[in-house]
């Protein structure tokens, strides 16, 4: 009995975090593409970094042996997917519509928030420390993509909700097994919260807080 509530809830996990991973790795390829000098290579490169970096941060902080990403080959052929994906379709000469990528962006975010938040809670740790790493499993794919690039990383300028969106996803999940939800549900109101918030930060123009 217990080996097959520990293999479901490692199931439920890996199929968050995966799916996270391709919408991130994809994002990763997308915005590489929007780069005429970057090859193939880059593609490939910006995609890992995007996918798995914001999971490889989060399980290297949480010392449970050897980060998932790097034990687990369906991580590195989600990648390899994604980039394939990215390169083949992606907008070099603004074929993808804007809201689309911004909605892949928004469920990567929910994705990886809900389930570094699930592997922090499977390290038996506590609350604040669940809520910081689901923040830097959902931000830090995209923070070594931005870096990669150039760019100043987006969690670090003011604008709409991206370490925020991410925060609320990981409380719902908190919340939602405190008072006893089961964790595929938990974890559905998670993203969906973490998602929708962020989308519609983008849609009406909502702001992060800063300096006055």
């Amino acid at each position: 009995m217990g080996s097959t509530v520990a293999e479901n809830v490692t199931s439920l996990f890996l199929f968050i975090d995966l799916t996270g991973v391709f919408l991130a790795a994809l994002l990763g390829a997308v915005a590489a593409r929007r780069h005429p000098d970057i090859d193939i290579t880059g593609v490939w490169g910006l995609a890992l970094a995007a996918g798995v970096g914001g999971g490889l941060i989060r399980d290297i902080l949480l010392q449970r042996g050897t980060p998932v990403a790097l034990t687990d080959v369906r991580y590195l052929i989600v990648v390899i997917a994604a980039a394939a994906c990215g390169f083949l379709y992606g907008d070099r000469g603004g074929v993808l519509r804007r809201w689309p990528i911004l909605v892949v962006d928004a469920l990567a975010l929910g994705n990886f928030a809900v389930s570094s938040t699930l592997r922090t809670v499977d390290s038996d740790l506590g609350v604040l420390t669940a809520l910081l790493l689901g923040v830097i499993g959902a931000t830090g794919g995209g923070m070594l993509r931005d870096l990669l690039l150039g760019e100043r990383p987006a969690i670090f300028v003011r604008g709409e909700f991206n370490a925020l969106a991410a925060l609320a996803a990981s409380a719902v999940v908190l919340v939602g097994i405190e008072v006893g939800l089961h964790r595929v549900l938990a974890s559905a109101l998670g993203i969906a919260v973490g998602s929708t918030l962020r989308l519609l930060s983008l849609r009406f123009g909502w702001r992060s807080p800063g300096p006055r």
